[in-house]
This record gives structure tokens, C-alpha cells and sequence, in this order.
């Protein structure tokens, strides 16, 4: 009798993979949701309860939300472009919104609190640090040229698809927006703090 090999892929990578004598698992993936926008002053409203019943009624699992602005955490054997076409599919669908947001493996989340590059002894406050997750790379020359254009005040930093800030006066009357970012390089951005990231995080 032929041996049977056990293979584990994720449901994108199954759709491309077939051999005999080969049973395929399919592999769930932990990620976080950063939906942009929503619930915020009357704006974009989506109930996330209903949001969770739908996510859990479309194969997806483990559906969790945290507070009312966009944060779900959810298990799927889609990869993670799958995953925010999906999402951005059903919230069309059922709210008739077209809603901006960045998925996060656990791990990707796990590296950016742990590279956590805020300054131990001057940026303290957790509420006072946000970050800045970014649909995709983007360049240290473009960020730059716009915060010397705009003459961005704040202390931050960045890698790849993330921005860090420290709001020393908070973040109300800042020129540093998610909304700056968005026009100037023609992305998607979204924006929580550190409290928000840590637990979020924790329910992964």
C-alpha cells in the first residue's frame, strides 16, 4: 500500500496543490483586523456584533472584537490578502460601506510590539503612543519629505508598513494624520494605540 503523506496548507495554497497519496489539512491562520473608520462620530457605522455573526456564518472562526472601532480578531485558512477581500466583501454586502483595513498575523503583530522603538524614559504613556499600520511599504525619503513639508512636530518611527508616534501634547490638534498619510502616498491607514495593539494582541 502506497504511504499517505500529510500536508498542512492554507486554503489559498490547497486551491493550487494536488498529488495522490496526499491528505491535505487545512491549516488556520490567528489574525488581527484593523478596520478604518468606523462607528467614529456617526461615521461608517457597523454593528460589530452583527459583523461577528457574519464573519462566523462565512468560515471564519473564533470571531472576537474588542471595543466598538474596528479591532476583530478571527482564525481563517485563507491567506491574509483572502481575508481582507472577504471582510471588505461582506461589509459591503450587509452594511453598504466600503470599509479601508490592514489584516495582521499574530506574528507580524508579535514583531511590531517587540520592536517597540518608543524611548523607555521619555515616551511613557501608552495612550500617548500610536501606531500607524499601513496597507503597504512605503518609503523613509517619501515619509520624510511630507513631515518636513508639513512640519510634523512629533517624534515617530518607521519600518516598512509601520509608523510609530509619540503624541507628547496628544493627538487632537496633531497635522500628523492617518488621513495626511492616505493622501500623500495613496494607501490605507489606520490608527490605534498602544493599549488598544497590546490587547488586541492578547486576544490572539
Amino acid at each position: 500500500m502506497a504511504a499517505t503523506n500529510v500536508i498542512a496548507l492554507t486554503r489559498w495554497e490547497a486551491d493550487f496543490y494536488y498529488s495522490d497519496n496526499q491528505f491535505i489539512i487545512m491549516e488556520e491562520i490567528k489574525y488581527a483586523v484593523f478596520l478604518r473608520g468606523v462607528n467614529v462620530g456617526g461615521y461608517a457605522p457597523v454593528n460589530m456584533e452583527i459583523l461577528k455573526g457574519i464573519l462566523s456564518s462565512n468560515h471564519f472562526t473564533d470571531v472576537q472584537s474588542y471595543i466598538n472601532s474596528g479591532n476583530l480578531i478571527l482564525s481563517s485558512s485563507d491567506n491574509k490578502d483572502h481575508v481582507r477581500l472577504k471582510i471588505t466583501e461582506l461589509i459591503i454586502t450587509h452594511f453598504g460601506q466600503s470599509v479601508g483595513m490592514v489584516v495582521k498575523t499574530r506574528t507580524e503583530l508579535n514583531s511590531i510590539l517587540e520592536y517597540d522603538p518608543f524611548d523607555p524614559k521619555q515616551e511613557t504613556e501608552n495612550k500617548q503612543k500610536v501606531v500607524f499600520f499601513l496597507s503597504d511599504n512605503i518609503d523613509k525619503t517619501d515619509l520624510s519629505t511630507i513631515t518636513k513639508k508639513f512640519n510634523i512636530e512629533e517624534k515617530f518611527y518607521h519600518k516598512a508598513d509601520v509608523i510609530w508616534i509619540y503624541f507628547h501634547n496628544g493627538s487632537r490638534k496633531t497635522k500628523f494624520t492617518t488621513v495626511l498619510i492616505e493622501k500623500k502616498l495613496k494607501i490605507t491607514a489606520t490608527a490605534r494605540n498602544w493599549n488598544t495593539v497590546l490587547k488586541v494582541f492578547s486576544m490572539m
